[in-house]
């Protein structure tokens, strides 16, 4: 039996596609298993149905992306994956997230200075300005924290299956 190697290119465009899936979180709500289904099987309802039913599975996603017909596509997809005859979509709720980041302290000598860098003589180096009172290690910041905010959408939705 011999080995094939997947050529270099192709595995990165593999890796990138694994990488871009989707992050649907599923809480199932029955332990009954169904077979799975094509998406285009599955139906999109705004409200339950007058017919008889059973919940599969709540179904969430939650990104940064305000493309609600993708994330509600990543729930379609996960929904036939689990066998549901039709998704019940509630309304999508975005908000404002505040995050912070932190970014590197500018340093007046620059960043790749000979005698303030690393070294004998640099910040670590065993001669260096960290044991006096006016190195980093006595209030040098080396990062100062930036905030920025982010707008997050949340899809939700109910797997069903007819009775």
């Amino acid at each position: 039996m011999t080995a094939r190697m997947v050529p270099l290119p192709l595995g990165l465009l593999l890796l990138w596609v694994a990488a871009g899936c989707a992050n649907v979180q599923v809480l199932r709500l029955t332990s009954e298993t169904f077979p799975a289904r094509e998406v285009e099987d599955v139906a999109i309802l705004s409200q339950f149905p007058s017919l008889q039913y059973e919940k599969i599975a709540e179904l969430s996603e939650t990104s940064s992306s305000d493309n609600v017909a993708k994330l509600q596509r990543h729930l379609l997809d996960k929904a036939a994956e689990l066998g549901a005859d039709a998704v019940v979509f509630s309304t999508p709720i975005t908000h404002v997230e505040q995050r912070m980041a932190y970014q590197p302290a500018y340093s007046p000598w620059g960043y790749y200075s000979t005698y303030y860098g690393p070294g004998p003589y640099g910040y670590w180096g065993p001669w260096g300005y960290r044991y006096g009172p006016w190195g980093p290690m006595w209030g040098y910041q080396q990062a100062v924290p930036v905030p920025y905010s982010v707008r997050v959408t949340t899809v939700k939705g109910t797997a069903i299956h007819y009775s």
